[in-house]
């Protein structure tokens, strides 16, 4: 029998999954995102036979390897991203949050003080800042003595999750498509091998809907979107960065459903998306029980916004209506229908 983080473990899992979206007669929580059937997809998983090679998931970071169209692995870190990173949350904490070890095998890293340097991870630090003090940092999160609970939706290869995770005391949920699941589980099984996956294999194993005994009973869970989850699930903070634009409207809605049914009244949605791309921030299906606590243009991505919401049972703190109005406001401005600055034209 494999063990718990084996890499055969994490492929087979990955090929029941990946037979499930396959063989289903209804298309389960939508198709995949117009990104995944154009760039990754048809490139990388039509050719790739995990079970018998499990050398290009060890190495999914490598130049045309299963990450290819899921992450800027090829990004340089230049002085002035570094720079601005630095002033933006100080050096220290940035060093922190570096790896030491490199999962994936990516060429492109540079080395500074035995750790590695990643322009896709500096730019996940500056969001981790941002949650770190506004959420992590405050009660009642961190004195609520047991794991809170963390669901990151469309998360890619586990970078961002990795940061969190490292970051405060949870239980971490992954919701993705099966061949993002497969580098997400290998990843973080590399970066924490003394937490306990809990895969799509095990949910088909036990036969059960996704809830508290699980949760007690795993650290993370890495799951495709068509499983089901239990009504005593609650989480404290979802989050979606640069996923949700891919998707249609229809797609959207439906991930609004999951989140507005298991966040806790207290809990928070990390809402990291373009203005305008397949979809339209300002029209995501938000129901009246928002409370706006932190929204800006994303570090060094203004065609992106960072909008940290909280979870509210008072109609009079909650404003995340009239804020939408003024994203859209904003949108209509500064942007055209394919979200590109309106300067650009």
């Amino acid at each position: 029998m494999p063990s718990p983080n084996s890499i055969e473990r994490i492929v087979n899992s990955y090929n029941s999954s990946k037979e499930y979206k396959i063989n289903s007669v209804a298309d389960p929580a939508g198709a995949y995102s117009r990104h995944w059937s154009r760039y990754y997809v048809a490139e990388s998983f039509k050719w790739q036979n995990l079970s018998s090679n499990f050398r290009p998931l060890i190495n999914f970071r490598q130049p045309q390897g299963l990450s290819a169209g899921l992450d800027d692995s090829s990004a340089k870190v230049s002085m002035e991203l570094f720079a601005a990173l630095e002033e933006f949350c100080g050096y220290d904490y940035i060093y922190m949050n570096l790896l030491a070890t490199n999962p994936g095998n990516c060429p492109y890293l540079t080395k500074h003080r035995g750790r590695f340097l990643d322009a896709n991870r500096l730019v996940h630090i500056a969001w981790l800042k941002i949650i770190d003090e506004l959420v992590f940092r405050r009660d009642p999160w961190k004195n609520y003595g047991i794991p809170r609970v963390i669901c990151e939706i469309g998360g890619g290869f586990g970078d961002f999750a990795s940061l969190i995770l490292g970051s405060t005391f949870a239980k971490l949920i992954l919701i993705d498509m099966p061949e993002a699941n497969v580098q997400s589980s290998y990843f973080l099984s590399q970066l924490f091998p003394e937490k306990r996956l809990y895969l799509y294999s095990d949910y088909l194993e036990d036969g059960k809907l996704v809830g508290q005994s699980i949760l007690e009973e795993n650290d993370i869970l890495v799951l495709p979107p068509w499983v089901s989850f239990s009504a005593d699930l609650k989480v404290g903070i979802f989050v979606n960065t640069r996923s949700m634009m891919e998707l249609e409207d229809q797609q959207v809605a439906a991930y609004f459903e999951l989140i507005h049914e298991h966040l806790a009244v207290d809990g928070y949605f990390l809402n990291v998306n373009r203005y305008q791309k397949v979809s339209r921030l300002s029209k995501y299906p938000y129901d009246s029980s928002w409370k706006v606590i932190y929204s800006q243009p994303s570090f060094t991505q203004p065609l992106i916004r960072f909008l940290l919401t909280k979870r509210v049972g008072s109609d009079v703190e909650a404003n995340i209506h009239q804020h939408l109005e003024q994203i859209e406001l904003f949108t209509k401005q500064n942007f055209n229908d394919q979200g590109m600055p309106v300067s650009m034209q």
